[in-house]
């Protein structure tokens, strides 16, 4: 708003400034003057409580704008851990998931080597105890044959024939064949099993190594 001017005319400014009194008196210089002075005040005063209130209206935006931005910010903060939150559960599920397929895996594939190391033991103990079998065949063939030479040195001449053969002599060509019998697994090592045969060939007495010669000498005779 701008102030009038001394350039004005006095009809002018009597529109602004009305005087309680109608007379002639209203145009005068004193009244003229009264009137600036009190428009330049009230000029001043509203000037002052215009920039007051823009002051405070600089201050409560200010602050309304932190107020908005922190909102944000807190709702951005919240948001993010939500998200982030969300995210931690489905790759914690996913890593189970996947501990729980590997740990399937796992355990298939060591019963399936369980399985296949337990086969291999087993060919590998049936062959063992055959070869141990077989073993034990031909020491019982040696014991049965080394018990008839025994027998037949002892009793040489007492019951044998005219030809002078050791009685229980046996001519190779009627030594019966030994035919297989059922296997029989020994859970004894091969050492022992020889410990164990000579021992039962030093205690077998002389009537039962005559009884196995005899044996061996029936053609019938199977072992």
């Amino acid at each position: 708003m701008e102030l009038p001017t001394k350039k004005k005319k006095k009809s002018e400014m009597s529109a602004f400034f009305p005087s309680t009194s109608n007379t002639s008196d209203y145009d005068s210089d004193d009244s003229y003057c009264s009137d600036l002075k009190m428009y330049a005040k009230k000029q001043k005063k509203c000037k002052l409580n215009l920039q007051e209130i823009e002051i405070k209206f600089e201050f409560f935006k200010n602050i309304f704008y932190k107020d908005q931005i922190k909102e944000l910010e807190d709702k951005l903060v919240k948001l993010k851990l939500e998200k982030r939150l969300a995210v931690t559960i489905e790759l914690r599920k996913f890593k189970l998931k996947n501990l729980e397929h590997k740990f399937n895996s796992e355990k298939q594939s060591i019963k399936e080597i369980y399985k296949n190391q337990a086969e291999m033991l087993y060919d590998m103990m049936i062959t063992d105890y055959d070869e141990n079998i077989d073993q034990l065949k031909a020491a019982l063939n040696e014991i049965d044959l080394e018990a008839t030479l025994w027998l037949g040195r002892n009793l040489i001449h007492s019951r044998g024939d005219r030809y002078g053969y050791p009685y229980g002599y046996i001519e190779p060509d009627l030594i019966p064949k030994v035919t297989p019998r059922p296997r029989i697994n020994y859970m004894l090592k091969e050492h022992e099993i020889h410990e164990d045969w000579i021992a039962i060939k030093k205690l077998m007495s002389p009537s039962k190594q005559k009884e196995v010669a005899e044996k061996i000498n029936n053609k019938n005779y199977k072992i």
